[in-house]
């Protein structure tokens, strides 16, 4: 399992690995969580210490110089820290992976929702990557399977869930009919007098998603004033995607290349 976790990253497997090139380096990659801890402890350094007074003689320190230096030693233990913790947070990870993969219809509904109900966080990299992308369900990731086989599925007189019997990658279900029921829930809860102005808003946004796979312009609307309807939009796409794939249908798959 740790093979699939750590090590050289693969050309095309992004975040498949737990490692990021930064600057050249491959260290962890703790995506957007990691920056939000890192940015809170940043902003209260920053607002305890800028306006302190130095010494005269260290005066040319003082503001944002003095800030940048006491935040370089509170890095030190915190990256210690990290290295520490994080590893037991990706093999928790992975073994959700491994789960999902395991689990058939189980699996297919806690992969969707934890696809999209993590997106906020920018941990749904860890979900999808390396079963769409990475070794997990097949050796070259389910995207490369689908497309070599593509013309052999086509012409194949067989059911396509015999050929391709994965519920992985449903989730164009969600990003299609659930934007347009968002979309539509959040015109026909608007006062008539702003009708004009949100409509403005959520056509591109819903257009984005349904044409490109984007989801995020029209979740992001609502994600934070009401993040319980967001966790209920996760739960009904996951729901939807495990109900295409028990009843044998074909589901959207929206692939943003």
């Amino acid at each position: 399992m740790a093979t699939h976790v750590w090590g050289k990253s693969k050309k095309g497997v992004e975040n498949a690995t737990g490692l990021k090139a930064i600057a050249g380096i491959e260290t962890l990659d703790t995506n957007i969580l990691g920056a939000i801890i890192i940015s809170r402890i940043i902003t209260w350094i920053h607002n305890r210490y800028y306006s302190k007074r130095l010494p005269e003689m260290l005066g040319v320190f003082q503001g944002l110089t003095f800030v940048v230096t006491i935040s370089f030693f509170v890095m030190l233990p915190i990256a210690a820290i990290t290295c520490v913790v994080w590893l037991t947070l990706q093999h928790g990870i992975a073994s959700i992976q491994y789960f999902i993969v395991a689990s058939g219809h189980v699996g297919v509904w806690l992969y969707h929702f934890l696809e999209r109900v993590l997106v906020p966080t920018g941990l749904h990299h860890f979900i999808y990557a390396p079963i769409e992308v990475g070794p997990v369900a097949v050796n070259h990731g389910l995207k490369a399977e689908w497309l070599q086989h593509l013309n052999q599925f086509a012409e194949s007189n067989k059911p396509l869930k015999e050929q391709f019997p994965y519920g992985f990658m449903l989730q164009g279900n969600g990003k299609v009919f659930g934007c347009l029921g968002i979309a539509l829930a959040m015109y026909a809860t608007t006062p008539k007098d702003n009708r004009k102005k949100v409509a403005a808003l959520l056509i591109p946004t819903t257009l984005t998603a349904i044409v490109a796979g984007i989801t995020e312009p029209l979740e992001f609307t609502f994600l934070f004033i009401a993040p319980y309807l967001f966790v209920l939009h996760a739960i009904l796409a996951a729901t939807m995607d495990t109900l295409s794939m028990a009843l044998v249908l074909l589901g959207i798959w929206v692939v943003v290349c």
